[in-house]
């Protein structure tokens, strides 16, 4: 078996320390990323076995192919993969949104492949950003999205994955899954952010701020290193 970590971002390289850390048998994870700290950070820390140079060599010969890149990138990564694929390969993401990367995946993928949209949710106490773990994904909800045409052996190796990663698998709707991603994801970022502009913006922020303790901290941490994710989102 071998399975190709396309995107080794924070979550593409968690994805792969639970894959090693689950010991996998005969199993080889490979990873590919056009950043090269990311991709020598993968190596690193022991999430995958090798890094490739380029995605092609990385996808192909892959049993499965995890796509962890930013949704500006998804269409992009597809065609790219798509082409480079053998005949059955399975393809997931871990993108937040899941109904354009469905649209994209059917559009542009080639009909011997089968995708299955993912989305590992984090739970409560989850590593910083930029500190990838191997528990990030525990006891955490794993939505899973099939595209219409996906196999059934290939909707089972997607939910082995979520198991192997310490997640429980959760099939939606990929409009409802976008829907309350918004509501229980993206609009508490978008809150904080708010609530960190009026305050430091107000005219008494000066004596408004003797009294801001942990709790404000925490909603100006979320604030600054989430609005990033939310707009590539």
């Amino acid at each position: 078996m071998r399975i190709a970590l396309v995107g080794l971002s924070d979550v593409g390289i968690s994805m792969g320390l639970a894959l090693k850390n689950a010991r996998l048998e005969s199993t080889e994870v490979v990873g590919f990323d056009l950043d090269g700290p990311s991709s020598s950070a993968a190596k690193r820390l022991g999430a995958v076995d090798k890094v490739e140079r380029s995605l092609q060599t990385a996808v192909l010969g892959s049993q499965i192919v995890i796509v962890s890149v930013p949704t500006r990138q998804m269409s992009e990564a597809l065609t790219a993969i798509g082409r480079a694929s053998d005949v059955d390969t399975v393809i997931t993401d871990t993108n937040p949104v899941k109904a354009p990367v469905l649209r994209w995946a059917e559009e542009l993928l080639p009909s011997h492949v089968h995708f299955v949209g993912g989305h590992p949710i984090t739970v409560e106490g989850e590593p910083a950003r930029g500190e990838p773990s191997a528990a990030m994904f525990a006891g955490g909800s794993y939505a899973i999205v099939p595209a219409k045409t996906a196999a059934e052996d290939a909707i089972r190796a997607v939910i082995g994955i979520a198991e192997v990663v310490g997640a429980k698998p959760y099939f939606v709707d990929a409009v409802e899954h976008d829907s309350y991603e918004l509501a229980g994801g993206f609009l508490p970022i978008l809150a904080s952010a708010a609530v960190v502009d009026a305050l430091t913006d107000h005219p008494a922020w000066q004596d408004i701020g003797r009294f801001t303790g942990d709790g404000f901290r925490q909603m100006v941490a979320m604030a600054e290193t989430d609005a990033q994710a939310v707009a590539e989102a």
